[in-house]
């Protein structure tokens, strides 16, 4: 059986001569995909470092695609971490204040800028020699505040997502300083939990607690965000990851199944086609889906859950490499290391950033 992710222009059926020229197609073959199943609890994930602040919880922890250094979403604050690997120490070394609100951070592409999202959006520049953050610009459109932030490949746009049911693209202009709403879309009711770019930046994934996935198309002239399908599910759709190549989409939702489903795509012909079931947890909230760099690596978790679980991928196949048990802060970000070499955890419970050692997890590569 073979079937087919279609990135832009036309779609076709695999091999056939007749595909559409601006189309990227990605065949893959062996369908459905395979899995070992969830990993079983190992010692092989060894903690290497832990930052913890004053507050009740972390929102984020994602790693610099550039350089050691984290940064740490929490109520009313963006945190800078330096991490040292070979110490095993994380230090904070800047703080970009975001009040009242859930914040949520994000790097661009380059490492050069991030945003700082909560009840507004925040362009900021983030220079290490010596720690400094500056606010470049601010989005003030969403009525109520913004719980999930994407840039686009590219770097120079950003989704963000809403309790307020919007899901937008604006425009970064890094040489004005401006942040300018480019599209818009509001077919989810309730609240947006998580969003992400198609590889190529002209499609979008939405999340909601309306319980569906939804799939969009981007004309950045015309400025609109306009539905091509959506997948009714049981339960609060609430994560998502959009990668290259072979690898499926993969959904997280929150409620009865609490599982992780694998998806191909086709937004020529519009529509999402269900490839099974990766893994399940036992409690409330897969908050986390999260590749590394080359796309061989799969951190999952959940935000009521004390496993972290990790997988390898390779020729359509999920191997469970390893979870970490007894987690007892819950989970709601992960990101690997530029080597992926590491995981940086923030905790649902507690302001709290644990860095991962996975080397010993890792398949050994036969010469």
């Amino acid at each position: 059986m073979r079937a087919r992710i279609v990135i832009g222009g036309a779609s076709s059926d695999a091999g056939s001569a007749d595909a559409g020229t601006d189309a990227a197609i990605v065949e893959y073959s062996d369908l459905p995909y395979t899995s070992s199943g969830p990993p079983e609890p190992s010692d092989c994930l060894r903690r290497a470092g832990t930052f913890v602040g004053p507050n009740d919880t972390g929102y984020t922890a994602q790693w610099s695609p550039t350089a050691d250094y984290l940064l740490a979403g929490t109520l009313g604050a963006l945190r800078l971490l330096a991490v040292n690997l070979d110490a095993e120490s994380v230090e904070e070394v800047a703080t970009f204040n975001h009040p009242e609100v859930q914040v949520y951070g994000q790097w661009s592409p380059d490492g050069k800028y991030a945003v700082s999202a909560g009840q507004d959006v925040r362009l900021i520049r983030i220079d290490v020699e010596p720690p400094m953050i500056t606010e470049v610009a601010r989005y003030t459109g969403h009525t109520q505040a913004v719980i999930a932030v994407a840039w686009s490949p590219d770097g120079q746009s950003l989704l963000t997502a809403a309790k307020d049911g919007t899901v937008r693209v604006l425009a970064v202009d890094r040489e004005w300083g401006s942040l300018e709403e480019r599209a818009l879309s509001d077919a989810h009711v309730g609240r947006v939990f998580a969003v992400s770019w198609s590889p190529d930046g002209r499609h979008v994934l939405s999340m909601g607690e309306d319980q569906t996935m939804r799939l969009l198309a981007l004309d950045a002239e015309a400025g609109t965000l306009t539905e091509l399908t959506h997948v009714d599910g049981a339960d609060w759709e609430n994560s998502v990851a959009w990668a290259a190549g072979d690898r499926p989409v993969l959904s997280g939702d929150w409620g009865l199944l609490n599982q992780v489903e694998m998806w191909s795509v086709d937004v020529a012909g519009g529509t999402l086609s269900s490839q099974g079931v990766l893994t399940q947890f036992d409690h409330v909230g897969v908050q986390v889906l999260e590749w590394n760099a080359k796309g061989t690596l799969l951190a999952a978790a959940a935000h009521d859950d004390n496993r972290l679980q990790l997988f390898s991928y390779a020729k359509h196949h999920f191997e469970g490499l390893g979870s970490l048990t007894g987690w007892l802060y819950g989970v709601h970000a992960a990101s690997w290391s530029r080597a992926g070499t590491h995981l940086a955890i923030a905790a649902a419970y507690g302001e709290r950033v644990t860095i991962l050692d996975v080397r010993d997890c890792l398949p050994i590569r036969k010469p």
